[in-house]
């Protein structure tokens, strides 16, 4: 303790509030980065989300388009009346 009574009191202070000072700013930077990882991980949840909706519209999309071909070609099969014309395959 005689090392620490050897130092000014105006000193003293000044290295106090330059240290309450680094630790205010160092908590202020740790929050707002906190503050800005939460928010990354609200919009990576959102494209996230965009993106898995459109990938199934994109599905939606495309098996109505073969859904509606393969009725088609099953309408067609049933059909009384022959669609195709020529000869059959040779075997």
């Amino acid at each position: 303790a005689a090392g620490y009574a050897a130092v000014p009191p105006l000193v003293r202070q000044r290295v106090v509030r330059v240290a309450a000072a680094l630790m205010v700013a160092g908590l202020t930077l740790y929050g707002l980065l906190t503050l800005l990882r939460d928010l990354m991980g609200f919009l990576l949840t959102a494209a996230l989300v965009i993106v898995c909706a459109a990938v199934g519209l994109a599905a939606v999309r495309v098996g109505s388009v073969y859904a509606r071909r393969w009725v088609a070609a099953a309408r067609s099969r049933r059909s009384p009346l022959p669609t195709r014309t020529g000869t059959p395959p040779s075997p």
